[in-house]
């Protein structure tokens, strides 16, 4: 695989980030019955009233994504660990669980039994190019040359 496209941060000493090429909101999963569903937006310190799932490997994604405290220092409680957005629906339209989501879900998750809400306190999810650096070819670089000077597609 010469060129990948990641959800950064990406923390390997072996691969070469960037630019990045697209940036997007994040929001809040939840059920579409569950007290946060019909908010404008939430904040991460409602999370602290929650339980949400865990599962982003490894642990600086999911730390980018569900940090450990509120703003205002109260513990984030992490309960199911899920790895696949298939075993989340069940856990998130039962309401049992809430969780951070990248707000493409809503175009590719769409469902009744689910909602989505702005985290308007969440910094942008950004996506970048990802290649290894010690095998990094011409035909990888004029890619990684076009891609910049189109700059990132933004989403929201």
């Amino acid at each position: 695989m010469d060129l990948q496209i990641a959800w950064l941060p990406v923390l390997e000493a072996d691969l070469t980030v960037g630019p990045v090429i697209y940036i997007e909101p994040v929001v809040l999963a939840v059920g579409a019955t569950h007290r946060l569903a019909g908010r404008e937006s939430i904040s991460y310190e409602d999370l602290g009233d929650e339980i949400v799932m865990g599962g982003a490997e490894p642990d600086y994604w999911r730390e980018a994504l569900v940090p450990r405290t509120t703003p205002s220092g109260r513990p984030i409680r992490i309960g199911p660990i899920v790895t696949d957005y298939g075993d989340m629906i069940p856990i998130l339209s039962n309401c049992e669980a809430v969780s951070p989501a990248h707000a493409h879900a809503i175009r590719y998750f769409p469902r009744p039994d689910l909602a989505y809400v702005p985290i308007r306190d969440a910094p942008p999810a950004r996506w970048a190019l990802i290649r290894r650096t010690a095998a990094e070819a011409e035909h990888v670089r004029a890619f990684v040359r076009v891609v910049h000077d189109l700059g990132p597609a933004r989403d929201g």
